[in-house]
């Protein structure tokens, strides 16, 4: 049984090709992403329990592909986080939702960049922004693919196409 937790903060930036939690069946991994930015072609979780939390930094995405699988678990905060996409597509293959309290979900995310991103489950967040980056020219550079289960967003902003499944 191990324990391990990885907190980027601040101006702190982690950068790797594929980013391995939880091996061992035992094994609690979480990942606090709280500022600064973690660049990384996929997260992927083995026999433990997978964690990753985003409260204030940001997620690159570097290469094409299943971002986030189904076993992870992915919270976002109530401080605005970050997903920046430079022309890639990819998926997190579960749920995207915020933090639950005792009155509503908190949950802030920021999409920023040109490329596609899907969401397979459900989608519960507080403000939802689609941001494109400098390098937008059309709606067609950014697609966004909400929930193949249910989509709450109570404050929705942006450009570009934003599509919910059912």
């Amino acid at each position: 049984s191990s324990t391990s937790t990885l907190t980027i903060a601040d101006s702190g930036a982690v950068t790797c090709a594929d980013l391995w939690m939880a091996e061992g069946s035992s094994s609690t991994a979480t990942i606090n992403l709280n500022g600064g930015s973690l660049s990384v072609a996929s997260i992927t979780n083995g026999a433990g329990t997978a964690t990753v939390n985003l409260n204030g930094g940001t997620l690159k995405p570097t290469a094409d592909g299943v971002l986030i699988p189904s076993g992870v678990t992915l919270t976002v905060g109530a401080t605005e986080s970050t997903i920046e996409l430079t022309g890639q597509t990819v998926t997190i293959d579960g749920a995207l939702a915020g933090i639950y309290g005792t009155a509503q979900t908190t949950g802030v995310l920021k999409v920023k960049g040109w490329g596609t991103l899907v969401v397979t489950g459900e989608v519960k967040l507080d403000t939802l922004t689609v941001e494109p980056s400098d390098y937008y020219t059309s709606d067609s550079d950014y697609t966004l693919t909400l929930g193949a289960k249910s989509v709450f967003v109570r404050h929705l902003y942006g450009a570009g196409d934003i599509t919910t499944k059912s």
